[in-house]
């Protein structure tokens, strides 16, 4: 078995993401909750920049880190709220006030208009220093729906990202089906392959 990698976030739903993978890579891993790292601020201005960051953070303790940073880039709005998507009304943001700013803003849209992606970048560091950092990109197409769904799966902003091919929401999606299409999910596929190989 690899040696044990720490999950670089206190995120439980990006935790479970993570680790549904992993575990079935053989793939042993630990969130930096386990060791009460705290989260550091991601002060970069691209998704890779604070990837690396939080798995630098996370390796200070002389373990890989492996980091995640994710977003929804959206069409209309320039590619906002980009890596400002989990603090989207700022200081007063949560899932909920960050859907509904989002609806807010895309309200006078139509649907041709509404195209968005969720973007994931996972970064794997070594150890603090590592010059050779594992930089994993992926994505998923969908819409902006114009309504918030009532499924319970799901977190962020799946419950507002509408997936044309499956006729459903991100949010409608069990965490095993979700993981098989979602940005993130694949982005775990290609870093597992890197890691084995590595």
């Amino acid at each position: 078995m690899m040696k044990k990698i720490i999950l670089a976030t206190t995120n439980q739903n990006k935790i479970n993401e993570l680790k549904e993978a992993l575990y079935k890579a053989q793939i042993n891993t630990v969130s930096q909750k386990n060791f009460k790292i705290n989260n550091v601020f991601e002060s970069a201005p691209t998704f890779i920049e604070n990837a690396l960051i939080k798995a630098r953070n996370a390796s200070k303790l002389g373990f890989p880190a492996l980091a995640d940073d994710s977003g929804l880039i959206i069409k209309a709005l320039n590619g906002k709220p980009g890596v400002y998507s989990s603090r989207f009304c700022g200081e007063l943001s949560t899932d909920r006030n960050n859907i509904e700013k989002v609806l807010q803003k895309m309200s006078k849209y139509n649907t041709s208009e509404r195209h968005a992606k969720l973007y994931c970048v996972l970064a794997y560091v070594r150890f603090f220093n590592d010059p050779t950092p594992i930089i994993i990109e992926s994505s998923l197409d969908g819409l902006i729906s114009t309504f918030i769904s009532k499924s319970t799966y799901g977190f962020g902003y799946d419950s507002i990202f509408f997936l044309p091919k499956q006729k459903k929401m991100l949010s409608e999606l069990t965490l095993k089906e979700k993981i098989k299409i979602s940005h993130r999910g694949k982005a775990i596929k290609k870093m597992i392959n890197k890691l084995i190989k590595n």
